[in-house]
């Protein structure tokens, strides 16, 4: 075997030598395309193996194809936002590889602090018309510059407070291209629980945050998930909690204490006292006092009574009515019952 070339300086080559890696010659003034056999340019020959295409063991000859290089000098501006970039090189091509052109790629297009991303390059500035696809398109021996062509990034504002509440401000916001993947926040920062209050004021429940709702739609998000963000350049997408899951049930419980064991004089007084207990709470009323409460539903209430007094001016009898029971008598009693709706308790004389 031998080659008509000069392959890193070996001038012929045996079949111990086999497999060869064909180098490609350069040359200043013209292009090589590449090494082909018996004028076949459908496929190129980049190595000599044991059997080239069943040709055997005898000499081979290959056939290079060369043509006039025709060069185009590339640059790239950045259109405003150099710093966007690691890197701006101009280069020169050659046009009848337009694939050699490696466009610049923006340092900040995943960076959610970053207003702007690349949209790609253009020939004519801010034109999206006339965007280079290397795959396509040849400069025909021009000098060229290409623009960098911009998008505004969608930006994210993740609220304190419910979609509609007063006085919501931001937690904190982002900026992220249209169809880009987002880590969802956390719900750090929002208020743990929201108090719904009924009309009547019988009662109110407490919700716990879930999700982010977005504006005031069927749309949410959940919490520490991946999400694609799709949506037109330069829109807002404001973020609010949802408070959605039930935690609990408060019901209203109203005091009533009129009960006294003097009719005039200095036995006139607040003597006769009611003590309210529940979970960790003791709440003690004398006479005249209504306050109202509200109790976790499902709590157990004890009701406590001091003794009713039994003197000169006679026995005064005090009758206590609570939820689902009453009792009448002059000693000192406690009596329990659990919280199941709304409700009242009402000490009097009897």
């Amino acid at each position: 075997m031998s080659e008509n070339y000069t392959n890193n300086n070996i001038l012929e080559f045996t079949k111990a030598d086999l497999p060869i890696s064909l180098s490609k010659p350069t040359d200043g003034d013209l292009f090589f395309y590449g090494w082909y056999y018996n004028n076949d340019t459908s496929k190129e020959i980049t190595q000599i193996t044991i059997d080239l295409d069943g040709v055997g063991y005898g000499d081979i000859e290959l056939s290079g194809y060369f043509s006039t290089k025709i060069m185009s000098s590339v640059t790239f501006d950045a259109n405003g936002h150099s710093d966007y970039f690691e890197n701006l090189e101009s280069y020169n091509i050659v046009t009848s590889s337009p694939s050699e052109v490696v466009l610049p790629t923006s340092s900040k297009d995943s960076d959610y602090s970053s207003l702007y991303y690349l949209k790609g390059w253009t020939y004519v500035k801010d034109d999206a018309n006339t965007i280079f696809d290397p795959s396509l398109d040849s400069f025909n021996s021009q000098n060229v510059t290409l623009y960098a062509l911009w998008g505004t990034k969608i930006k994210i504002n993740y609220y304190n407070d419910s979609y509609g509440s007063s006085n919501n401000s931001i937690l904190e916001k982002i900026y992220c291209y249209p169809g880009q993947k987002v880590q969802i926040r956390n719900l750090d920062g929002v208020s743990e629980n929201k108090e719904v209050h009924a009309t009547d004021d019988r009662s109110y429940e407490v919700f716990g945050v879930s999700k982010w709702q977005y504006e005031n739609s069927t749309s949410y998000y959940e919490p520490e998930s991946l999400q694609s963000i799709n949506g037109s350049d330069g829109t807002t997408l404001n973020l609010y909690p949802l408070f959605d899951t039930l935690i609990s049930t408060y019901y209203k419980i109203s005091i009533s204490h009129t009960a006294t064991y003097g009719d005039s004089g200095d036995h006139l007084g607040n003597k006769v006292t009611l003590t309210v207990s529940y979970g960790n709470e003791n709440k003690t009323y004398n006479r005249g006092d209504a306050e109202p409460i509200f109790i976790l539903k499902n709590t157990t209430v004890t009701i406590s009574v001091s003794e009713s007094y039994n003197g000169r001016f006679g026995t005064h009898e005090t009758k206590l009515v609570y939820p689902g029971g009453s009792s009448i008598g002059y000693e000192a009693r406690t009596k329990s019952f659990s919280v199941t709706e709304a409700g009242e308790i009402i000490l009097t004389n009897n």
